[in-house]
């Protein structure tokens, strides 16, 4: 056993003193772990929730973007159509009218 050379009330005085330092320390220390314990919880579940927001956003996006294209394809399909159309009619403008035979028999 170890042998001090303070008397016996300044020894108790000052490991009593040693003690409450030691356990107001252990607290803060507790709680400053618990603190941040609690901050990375909580930015662990806005890293998710931003993920999954970022996700639904994409999706979203290439829809819309899907949506976009076919919309153009159609009309660029609905304009060559339209050209055609008008095509075919200045060709027929264009012979005249023609001439029919007609198909009974001639007396």
């Amino acid at each position: 056993m170890p042998t001090y050379s303070m008397e016996a009330t300044e020894l108790v005085s000052a490991l009593t003193k040693e003690l409450m330092f030691v356990s107001i320390y252990k607290a803060l220390a507790s709680s400053l772990s618990a603190e941040n314990n609690s901050r990375l919880t909580a930015m662990q579940l806005a890293e998710k929730k931003i993920t999954e927001m970022i996700e639904d956003l994409t999706k979203t996006y290439r829809s819309q973007r899907q949506n976009n294209i076919t919309e153009e394809i159609l009309d660029i399909m609905a304009s060559f159509e339209v050209l055609q159309t008008q095509e075919k009619q200045q060709v027929q403008s264009a012979a005249g009218p023609r001439l029919h035979k007609p198909t009974g028999s001639s007396v």
